[in-house]
Formats: C-alpha cells, sequence, structure tokens
C-alpha cells in the first residue's frame, strides 16, 4: 500500500527477454513454474511489458539500470550490473 503522491516503491522482479509477459494458471505445480517461470515460487514470468502494466495499475515508472554503478556499490547494495530496478509513485 502507498500513499498517493508521495508513496514510493523500488520494484525489481526478473524479467524475461519476451515482448508479453506469460502467465498460465494450469502451470501449477512447483515443477512446472520451475520450468517455465525459472523459479518454483513464481506464478509467471514478466516480460518487456512489465513497465506498462504497472502503468496500467496506476503507477507513474521511472527505469534505474546499474549499468554505470560502480562495483564497490554494487557488493554494497547486492546488485547485479544487469539489474533494472523501477521506481513507482501511485498517482
Amino acid at each position: 500500500m502507498l500513499k498517493p503522491k508521495t508513496g514510493i516503491a523500488f520494484l525489481n522482479v526478473p524479467i524475461f527477454n519476451i515482448p508479453q509477459t506469460f502467465e498460465n494458471p494450469e502451470i501449477n505445480t512447483p515443477e512446472l513454474r520451475l520450468k517455465y517461470y525459472g523459479q518454483a515460487d513464481h506464478v509467471r514470468a514478466y516480460g518487456l511489458d512489465y513497465p506498462q502494466r504497472l502503468g496500467a495499475a496506476g503507477f507513474s515508472v521511472q527505469l534505474f539500470t546499474m549499468e554505470n554503478t560502480g562495483e564497490k556499490t554494487l557488493r554494497r547494495y547486492g546488485l547485479d550490473k544487469n539489474e533494472k530496478i523501477f521506481l513507482c509513485r501511485k498517482e
């Protein structure tokens, strides 16, 4: 839950290199979820449409990448150089 206008969420999820998020309610066992979503407790594979999905849920979205972040900072915060972080505010 976020306070309107001033609430902020920093979101990072695995993003697959697929155009649209993939989810199927029939993929409902840990084995199938691992096979299709990459982790046994995930229920979808987010695609490149993730920022649009956040926008459709009522968030304004800003993307931050770690590509220009120094190694020391990456290690300190447990970040990956290829990571994408979405800063979201409730509109």
